[in-house]
């Protein structure tokens, strides 16, 4: 099951697009078809807005993850919208660091003490 999760974050039928490169970052906007993410960042072009992110290993923490990102296990994402996948969020502070275009909040991450954007 878990490498099902993978495959679905990975792009294998959830709206991803790895092959388009932008000037973007971890929580940014994305469109996959003109516009994508920097670096090994991919759309998530399903979310409002589309939503750059990364791979990464450890919920809580920020291995895996360019700088302004940290790890959490996001809900509502695989699946068809209802599993979870690990993938790099925007880091935030408050809630006025997360896109209100994308009804983002910023909350508190899995595993750690951080927090982070959640796409929704």
């Amino acid at each position: 099951m878990k490498w099902i999760l993978l495959a679905l974050v990975l792009g294998y039928g959830i709206g991803c697009d790895k092959s388009t490169t932008m000037m973007g970052t971890v929580g940014g906007m994305c469109s996959g078809m003109s516009t994508g993410c920097t670096g090994s960042e991919y759309c998530l072009t399903m979310m409002s807005g589309g939503y750059c992110t990364a791979d990464c290993p450890t919920s809580g923490t920020t291995a895996g993850c360019p700088e302004g990102a940290i790890c959490d296990t996001v809900s509502n994402i695989a699946d068809g919208g209802t599993g979870t996948a690990i993938m790099c969020i925007k880091s935030c502070t408050q809630q006025s660091d997360c896109r209100a275009d994308a009804g983002q909040t910023c909350n508190g991450v899995s595993g750690g003490s951080g927090k982070g954007c959640r796409p929704t």
